[in-house]
């Protein structure tokens, strides 16, 4: 006999629900959804990964309703205890950026030399076509590091200094494709590719989204979320120090 309709499951970042145990398991089955996805039924404390709580091959069970399900981050916290301090830190996010982005420049052009492609002062005689390879090759390698690294570690080196992780609402890391798609969602929607004006529109968009509702667009449509931790003045002092001289590295001293 089919289980009555008590559960809750999370799909890109919104309550479904409430479904059957049989339906949950169904999507699963099909590869639809992760055997990890956050669900929720009356009886648990807190939105808990399906494998853990739902016999997804034959079904169990389900305990009676008895209290409306919580919902889902970022209105209410996922599985474990919430960090502590505040969550929306758009400044924060721009800086760990800035210094993902620097020092992974640095990295890429090191990478790059070998293969004799202009850097510095010859760019601006450097044939069109070598220009568009390499900065395809360049945007390639930053996009692919960035999520290896969120797949590795759930952090950046920026990121890390300044205490922000990106996890998956169940709090694991984020799989290699779920943080390619998001570093790509983010070079794309949250720095417009990098072009002058649209970039800029969409920096002062994504800022505006994240302030209102605690989220942006590229983790929810990855059932993602950011946590930040304290930083501390000791933190933010190296970090403005590293983003210094990680872009005088990059730029060179100004000309005298």
């Amino acid at each position: 006999m089919e289980s009555r309709p008590v559960w809750y499951y999370v799909r890109n970042g919104q309550r479904v629900g409430p479904v059957t145990e049989e339906v949950i398991a169904g999507l699963v089955r099909a590869g639809e959804l992760s055997a990890e996805v956050p669900v929720w039924a009356p009886g648990l404390s807190d939105w808990t990964p399906a494998e853990q709580v739902l016999d997804l091959a034959a079904g169990s069970p389900p305990p009676a309703p008895t209290e409306p399900p919580p919902e889902p981050w970022p209105l209410a916290p996922p599985v474990g205890p919430p960090p502590a301090g505040p969550q929306r830190r758009p400044w924060v996010r721009y800086w760990a950026r800035s210094i993902d982005l620097t020092a992974l420049s640095l990295v890429g052009q090191t990478l790059l030399r070998p293969f004799g492609l202009p850097e510095g002062s010859a760019l601006l005689e450097a044939d069109q076509g070598l220009l568009l390879l390499e900065a395809a090759l360049m945007v390639g390698w930053l996009l692919a590091a960035e999520a290896a690294l969120l797949a590795l570690a759930g952090t950046t080196p920026g990121k890390a200094l300044l205490q922000v992780r990106v996890e998956r609402l169940d709090g694991g890391r984020p799989t290699f494709l779920q943080a390619l798609r998001r570093t790509l969602r983010v070079f794309v929607v949250g720095l417009g590719l990098f072009l002058p004006i649209l970039s800029q529109v969409c920096m002062v968009v994504a800022w505006q989204r994240l302030r209102l509702f605690g989220v942006t667009w590229w983790d929810q449509a990855d059932g993602l979320r950011v946590v930040h931790r304290p930083i501390g003045f000791g933190r933010a002092m190296l970090a403005a120090a590293l983003l210094f001289w990680l872009s005088w590295l990059t730029f060179g001293p100004l000309p005298e």
